[in-house]
Formats: structure tokens, C-alpha cells, sequence
């Protein structure tokens, strides 16, 4: 994990072109630290994902009427090669996708370099790691064995086939802020709580987003930003 903190870049309040400079500055691993205006976020975060930029979230949870920081990282291109390492979710939500299309539930298989990512820090809270097949991992540093990542297609399949229905119900919604770091939480009943986009979701979904996912409660003026999903 070493590699992915050596480099940093830290920008106050950037353009488009300036972050996707820094992508290019950055060396092949490397972090960007942003502060940026809470109205700003959500283009700040889609100039990170067209930048290429990875496992964006929230650092300061705390005042954010005053602004945000945000933290992202460089390093999720390379080949994809087997080692037998299977990735849980175990947040408040159903699944989870990531900014690599990979949509998470329990027992997903996964290449090393994933593996990888989902060991820093930001992720561990909601993301266990098998510890791999032996001859796999010896493989990966003389004959690595190529991993087929593609699966968004079966696992979006097997996603909704979990999903229930939504309630008939009307039910009381509270306003949440999930800071990341994954691109989208799905929820039991197929609502989607997006990163960085204030969304009105049931109180009792809520409390699990809260505890587990660490979604923010938006008070006050910030929680009229929020929308149904």
C-alpha cells in the first residue's frame, strides 16, 4: 500500500483539465487530495472518473456546508492475473459497484490487481479479502495465470435476481451522503445511493448506511439538495 501514498498531488478548487494534468503528473500508483465547494462535488468527482482517478470519498465528514476534501488514487490500469482471492461486501446496502464496473456482493472472485485496490485503507471497513490459492500467487511472479474481469454483465444478472420489491408502502426517507469510496451503494429494494449525490432513502435502510458505510445524515440547508433516487 506503500506505493499508492508516496506520490500525492493536492489541488484547491481545480478545473477539469487541471485534474486530469494531474493524473498525467502523477507517476503509475500514486493519490490527489482536492478541497472543493459542496455544490462543486459531484463535478468534481465525474472530472476524477474522467480523469481515470479511483476510490474517490470524502476525508473531512465534518461542517460541509463549508466544503469538502476529497481523496482519490491513480492506479487501477495493468493486466488482470488470477490468484485464487475472493472479495466479500458487507456494508449496509445489497452490492456494491466500484469505478472498475465491478459490482460487489459476497464471494466475488477477483484478480490480483483488485485485490490490491480493495486492500487500502478506505475500503477494509466494508471489503474482506480471501487470502488466495498458493500455487496461484507463486504463479503471479514467474507464469501469472490472466483473469477474465468482464463479469459486469452475470454479475448484474445475479444482482437482480437478489433485488426485492420496493415497498408498497409509503415510508418515512431521511437525507443521506454517501462519501465513497465505491461509485454506487445498490440497495435491497434496487435504489441506488450514488457517491457524493444527496439522496432521500427510508430511515430504517438508513441506520445500516450510517453505521456500516459511514453515509453521512445531511442537516439543515444541505439536506434540501436531496432527491429521491
Amino acid at each position: 500500500m506503500r506505493d499508492f501514498f508516496e506520490h500525492k498531488i493536492v489541488l484547491n478548487c481545480p478545473t477539469k483539465a487541471e485534474i486530469a494534468a494531474a493524473h498525467r503528473t502523477l507517476p503509475a500508483v500514486g493519490n490527489i487530495e482536492i478541497s472543493c465547494g459542496l455544490r462543486d462535488l459531484q463535478t468534481t468527482l465525474q472530472a476524477l472518473e474522467s480523469a481515470d482517478f479511483f476510490g474517490m470519498h470524502i476525508v473531512s465528514k465534518q461542517a460541509l456546508e463549508r466544503g469538502v476534501v476529497l481523496r482519490a488514487y491513480k492506479g487501477k490500469n495493468g493486466p488482470c492475473y488470477d490468484s485464487g482471492k475472493v472479495a466479500s461486501y458487507s456494508g449496509g446496502a445489497l452490492a456494491a459497484l466500484d469505478d472498475d464496473r465491478h459490482v460487489l456482493l459476497t464471494e466475488n472472485r477477483i484478480c490480483e490487481k483488485t485485490a490490491r485496490i480493495y486492500s487500502l485503507p478506505v475500503y477494509q471497513k466494508t471489503v474482506q479479502i480471501t487470502g488466495g490459492n498458493p500455487e496461484l500467487l507463486a504463479r503471479l511472479q514467474t507464469n501469472p495465470l490472466r483473469f477474465d474481469c468482464d463479469t459486469f454483465e452475470d454479475d448484474a444478472q445475479k444482482l437482480a435476481a437478489q433485488l426485492a420489491d420496493p415497498p408498497a408502502h409509503v415510508v418515512e426517507q431521511v437525507p443521506l451522503l454517501y462519501p465513497g469510496p465505491f461509485k454506487m451503494l445498490i440497495l435491497p429494494d434496487g435504489a441506488m445511493l450514488q457517491r457524493g449525490v444527496p439522496t432521500l432513502i427510508s430511515r430504517s435502510a438508513a441506520q445500516k448506511l450510517i453505521e456500516l458505510d459511514d453515509c453521512i445524515l445531511l442537516q439543515g440547508e444541505i439536506a434540501r439538495l436531496a432527491s429521491v433516487p
